[in-house]
Order: C-alpha cells, then sequence, then structure tokens
C-alpha cells in the first residue's frame, strides 16, 4: 500500500515537471486561450501561498454621458473590480488564497503572486441591437491586460492580454460586464494553474 502511494506520488510529481519543462519563455498568441501572453520566467505556482490583487488601471475607460443607460452600470461594476476579481479567482484557484490591496505600490510579500492589471476595453454593447439586429450587433466587449508579478522580489514572470465578447442575448448591461469579467478571470486562473 506504502509503494503504491508513493509510486503514485512520484508519478505526480513526475508529470507535474514534465508539464512545467513544456513551457518556454517568449512571446505567444492563442497560448492555451489566452490571446497574447509574454512568459518573461519560468515558475512554479505551487511555491506561492496568496494572490494579492492591486488596484486596476482603468484610465482607458471612456465613459458615456450620465444621461446614457449604460453610464451606472459601468461606473458600478468599475468601482468594484477588484473584488469581482477575487471573488471570480477563488473558486478555480481553491485553496490559494486570493485577497485585494487598497495600496497602490507594490509591497514586498513573501510566496506572494501579485496581478496588476489594465482595462483596456470596457464595452457594454447595445441591448436593443443585440435583440433585435443580431449578427453580432451591439455585442459588449471586455479587454484586460496585465502582469503577474513576484511580490517578493518585484520581478514581472509574465504579461498577457485577454478580450472576451458577449453572447447575443437580453441580459442587462452590469449582468453582460460581469459575465465577460468572470470569463476572463476563468481564463487567467487556468492560466495560472499551467505553471502547477
Amino acid at each position: 500500500m506504502l509503494v503504491l502511494s508513493f509510486s503514485a506520488s512520484f508519478a505526480s510529481v513526475e508529470a507535474s515537471a514534465q508539464k512545467k519543462s513544456s513551457i518556454k519563455t517568449g512571446t505567444f498568441k492563442d497560448w492555451n486561450g489566452i490571446d497574447h501572453i509574454n512568459i518573461r520566467k519560468i515558475f512554479d505556482f505551487n511555491d506561492y501561498s496568496k494572490i494579492l490583487i492591486m488596484p486596476f488601471d482603468v484610465s482607458a475607460v471612456v465613459l458615456p454621458d450620465q444621461s446614457d443607460n449604460t453610464y451606472q452600470p459601468m461606473v458600478d461594476v468599475l468601482n468594484s473590480l477588484q473584488e469581482y476579481a477575487a471573488d471570480y479567482l477563488r473558486k478555480p484557484l481553491k485553496k490559494t488564497p486570493v485577497s485585494i490591496s487598497a495600496a497602490k505600490t507594490l509591497l514586498p510579500e513573501p510566496k506572494t503572486l501579485v496581478f496588476n492589471m489594465k482595462i483596456d476595453e470596457f464595452d457594454p454593447g447595445n441591448r436593443a441591437l443585440r435583440a433585435w439586429v443580431g449578427f453580432g450587433a451591439g455585442r459588449a466587449a471586455v479587454q484586460i491586460s496585465g502582469d503577474v508579478v513576484d511580490a517578493a522580489t518585484g520581478e514581472v514572470l509574465l504579461s498577457f492580454s485577454q478580450r472576451r465578447l458577449s453572447a447575443m442575448d437580453l441580459a442587462s448591461h452590469e449582468k453582460v460586464l460581469l459575465e465577460l469579467l468572470k470569463e476572463i478571470d476563468s481564463d487567467l486562473a487556468k492560466m495560472l494553474l499551467k505553471f502547477r
């Protein structure tokens, strides 16, 4: 029994090592479902015990006029980006704690991976066009780019960019944006898990 358990454990470690050895540094498109990734350093996700999400850079987001029906849903989601990202990352990352940082500058912290993220595109689309025209008209879109950083050293381990488009349905503007954020965060969790 002990021999079998040891053999299974050894096989698991060996499989993990083979998987990581297939990862190479460099810039790639459509890398395991990630639109664009620059792997600067190979790392072992198992060496980290915490994920920290820094405040998002939203400087590229252009808000509509306050009278527009998309204005308030956009503001509401933007105001809680870190909380949503943390919530959406927790489930796929399971036992790895995910928290948010109120500070805008990164402080050294051992065994911590940090997400520095920027909203490049934040378009709630047009609900009426999705309903009445279809064929891609009125689709919402969200694009996030960012870095994954080792908090102890400040070293950027990888950079990424991921974009998602909404389904053609009648969901509210807020619901559509949140669904796209959830999809992207799920993609980012899967990206990290490739480094186990």
